[in-house]
């Protein structure tokens, strides 16, 4: 057996046969292999629990399909990554899979911060008021020496366009490093073992992998952290560190295995040409205990996502439902309809007892609609506002359709 792991020994990628043989004499492979195989399919339960909830209980499509996609990044980078380690001959074309499935999340999560201002024109009109900062870190903390104005800036539509262009050009350019790093493979002018040599891609394709993934981060970053305060009752700073550090570990975790790994020798539990990718593969799946739970708390609940749902709708849904939606989210979470402010006048909101007028106006909504019904309408199409309140500009926010 000792020769097959000298063919092992970083040499050559086993096949899938090849390498359950050889857990016989590699007992840290088969601990590493068990351990991520329980952990996935933990995490594809909780995925499927968590779409099937908020389907049910999140009214809004447009939002609730957005918070699908941040809620199953995870579990879905872990069903990918499994397959990297069952499979080391196509560890590459896992992390690959990875990367196609976080840049949708990435938009559906810029998605969802405009949804919660009410769309793009709320957000723009909002926040003029409070021009964006971009001495964020992690690139921009360097800039906090020089003038405001030279960091600060309002926010236009075209900006926003160009800042979300910024975000999403990694979609482009992460792909074509994978692929151009899968075609030197096959060339053979792809070495790990020489990263640093200017004369071979390996660290060309690095570095712009690397400014890529600081450019998406950054201006990730600098979206969050200026929305931030307009959007406290959303609870977006957890959301935000789930988009950041999937960007960050599916993008910079590889880069940095790469040059740590130079001087590391080749042993167990994973002594393969692609230990590298297989390496990313585990810790990626590992990462997604940290991730996962913030998910479940904070995506799988009305709180911070939907703020306010019409008593009168809630005994429609009581009444048209069946004994399990009785005792459904939308009567569990009183903290979430117990949220203040929202659609309130400035004029009104200092002397209004909390919820008061948002109760008033949805349900005169419901009122009109059943004074003048319309057939062709169903109750799930039905539209509420969810709005803010702004002492400067009245009210602004999205529309929840039921």
């Amino acid at each position: 057996m000792t020769e097959t792991h000298m063919e092992f020994n970083c040499t050559t990628n086993p096949t899938a046969a090849e390498m359950f043989q050889y857990f016989e004499y590699n007992p840290g492979g088969l601990a590493c292999v068990i351990l991520a195989t329980v952990i996935t399919v933990i995490q594809t339960i909780v995925m499927i629990d968590g779409i099937v909830w908020i389907t049910k209980n999140i009214p809004h499509s447009e939002r609730a399909s957005s918070m699908i996609w941040i809620y199953s990044l995870w579990p879905v980078m872990c069903i990918v990554s499994l397959f990297g380690i069952y499979l080391p001959k196509a560890a590459l074309l896992s992390i690959t899979a990875a990367n196609l499935f976080l840049f949708p999340t990435i938009y559906n999560y810029l998605n969802l911060m405009v949804d919660y201002f009410g769309g793009e024109d709320a957000m723009i009109g909002k926040m003029k008021y409070f021009p964006v900062k971009y001495n964020r870190p992690p690139c921009g903390c360097c800039c906090s020496c020089c003038p405001e104005k030279c960091y600060s800036r309002v926010l236009k539509k075209k900006q926003y366009i160009r800042l979300e262009m910024l975000v999403m050009q990694i979609a482009v350019i992460r792909p074509a490093m994978l692929f151009l790093t899968q075609m030197f493979i096959i060339d053979g002018s792809f070495s790990t073992k020489a990263i640093f040599d200017p004369g071979l891609p390996g660290l060309w394709i690095t570095i712009v992998t690397v400014v890529s993934t600081m450019t998406a981060m950054q201006v990730l970053g600098t979206i969050h952290h200026a929305t931030k305060p307009r959007l406290e009752n959303y609870s977006t700073v957890p959301k935000f560190l789930v988009v950041q550090f999937g960007l960050l570990i599916t993008n910079l975790q590889p880069s940095i295995i790469t040059f740590a790994i130079v001087a590391v020798p080749c042993a167990n539990p994973f002594p393969y040409k692609a230990r590298v990718e297989v390496w990313n593969c585990f810790l990626t799946i590992i990462w997604s205990l940290v991730f996962q739970p913030i998910c479940f708390k904070f995506l799988r609940t009305l709180r911070g996502n939907i703020l306010y749902i019409p008593p009168k709708l809630q005994a429609k849904r009581r009444s048209g439902g069946s004994a399990a939606a009785k005792s459904s989210a939308y009567d569990n979470d009183k903290q979430s309809q117990a949220l203040t402010g929202l659609i309130t006048k400035p004029s009104e909101s200092q002397n209004m007892s909390p919820g008061v007028e948002v109760a008033r106006e949805a349900n005169e909504i419901i009122e009109e609609e059943e004074e003048e019904p319309d057939e062709e309408t169903p109750l799930r199409r039905r539209r509420y506002s969810t709005g803010c309140v702004d002492e400067k500009m009245g009210r602004y926010g999205s529309v929840i359709e039921v």
